[in-house]
C-alpha cells in the first residue's frame, strides 16, 4: 500500500507538470509556507505575501486561530494575463497526513488576489484541518463563499437561471458526489448556495463541527444534530423556500421602509414650504436639502407620487 501511495503521488507530480503553462523566465518570492513564482519579482512577492494573509484570515474566520506552519512549503505558480480567471490546488493525503501542496493560479491581477486566490486558499486550510477528502458540494461550495462579492453574485445568478429552467441536483444526490459531476459550475453554484444557507443559520465554526460530524456519520446525522433539520430532504424544502419565499420577503421590506422614508421627506417638505409641491419641484428640493429620493414608478411607466 506504501509503494502504491508513493506511485500515486509521482503520477500526480508528472499530471502537475505537463498541465501547467511554463512561466518564462520566473522570479521566485518564498514566504513562511509558499514558494512563488510569477513572471515578476513584484507580483510575485504580491502574491505571495497575498497568500500568507489569506491563509492566517482564513483559519482564523473557520477555526477560530491560525494554522501551524506546513512541514515543506506550498509550491505556487502565477501566471497574470488577460486570461480566464481560475486555479488548481493539488495534494496528498496518507494515514491521516496531508502533504505535497501544488498551487496555480492565472488571471488579471485584481482577479487572482480577490477570487482565485482567496477560493484556493480555502482548500488548504479545509484540507490541513480536516486530512482527509471533502464531498466536493461542501468543498467548493465553501470555497465560492470566500470570494469577493461580485463572484458570488454571479453563482447566484446562475443557480437563478437554472432552477428557472428546472435544473438542480436534489440534494440527497449532491451530497453523494465525490467526484465532479458533468455540469460542474452547477455543482458549484448549488454547493455555494446551500453552504451560504447554512452559514446564515449558524455561523463558519458550527459549519466545520457540522462538516466534521458528516464525515464521521452521514449528512442526515450532521443536519439534525447542528441545524435541527431531519435530513437531506427536509433541508432542500427549507433551503428552496429561503431562495424564492425570503428575498421576497426582503424586497417587500425595503420598499416597505423606503416608503416611510419618502412620506418622513414629504411632510418635512410640507412644513418647510408651507405648501403643496408638483413632483419636479419635490425632487428639485430633495436633492437641494439632501433628503432621500425615492421615484415610484406609475402604471404609464412614469415617475409618480
Amino acid at each position: 500500500m506504501k509503494r502504491q501511495s508513493w506511485i500515486l503521488v509521482l503520477l500526480l507530480a508528472v499530471l502537475w507538470t505537463a498541465t501547467i503553462p511554463s512561466i518564462a523566465r520566473a522570479a521566485t518570492y518564498r514566504t513562511p509556507n509558499f514558494v512563488v513564482e510569477a513572471v515578476t519579482s513584484e507580483i510575485a512577492a504580491t502574491i505571495g505575501e497575498a497568500a500568507e494573509r489569506n491563509r492566517k484570515e482564513l483559519a482564523e474566520l473557520w477555526l477560530g486561530v491560525s494554522l501551524p506552519k506546513w512541514y515543506r512549503k506550498c509550491d505556487l505558480k502565477v501566471r497574470i494575463a488577460n486570461v480566464g480567471p481560475g486555479g488548481s490546488t493539488t495534494f496528498s493525503f496518507d494515514q491521516g497526513e496531508v502533504f505535497g501542496w501544488r498551487m496555480y493560479v492565472q488571471g488579471n491581477l485584481r482577479e487572482v488576489l480577490k477570487s482565485v486566490l482567496p477560493h484556493e486558499i480555502n482548500h488548504t486550510i479545509f484540507a490541513s484541518y480536516f486530512r482527509r477528502p471533502l464531498p466536493r458540494w461542501l468543498d467548493e461550495g465553501a470555497a465560492v463563499s470566500v470570494e469577493r462579492g461580485s463572484e458570488r453574485t454571479r453563482m447566484k445568478t446562475l443557480l437563478q437561471r437554472n432552477l428557472q429552467a428546472g435544473v438542480r441536483y436534489p440534494l440527497r444526490k449532491l451530497f453523494e458526489f465525490k467526484a465532479y459531476p458533468k455540469n460542474v459550475l452547477l455543482l458549484y453554484a448549488q454547493g455555494f448556495s446551500v453552504v451560504e444557507f447554512l452559514l446564515e443559520d449558524g455561523g463558519h465554526r458550527v459549519f466545520m463541527q457540522f462538516t466534521g460530524h458528516l464525515l464521521r456519520h452521514g449528512p442526515d446525522s450532521a443536519l439534525k444534530k447542528f441545524y435541527a433539520i431531519r435530513d437531506a430532504e427536509h433541508l432542500e424544502a427549507k433551503w428552496l423556500r429561503w431562495i424564492y419565499v425570503v428575498p421576497e420577503k426582503k424586497r417587500r421590506a425595503e420598499q416597505g421602509a423606503n416608503a416611510e422614508v419618502f412620506r418622513c421627506n414629504l411632510c418635512k417638505l410640507i412644513k418647510m414650504y408651507g405648501k403643496a409641491l408638483s413632483a419636479p419641484e419635490i425632487e428639485q428640493v430633495l436633492h437641494e436639502e439632501g433628503l432621500v429620493y425615492e421615484a415610484r414608478g406609475g402604471s404609464d411607466g412614469q415617475s409618480g407620487y
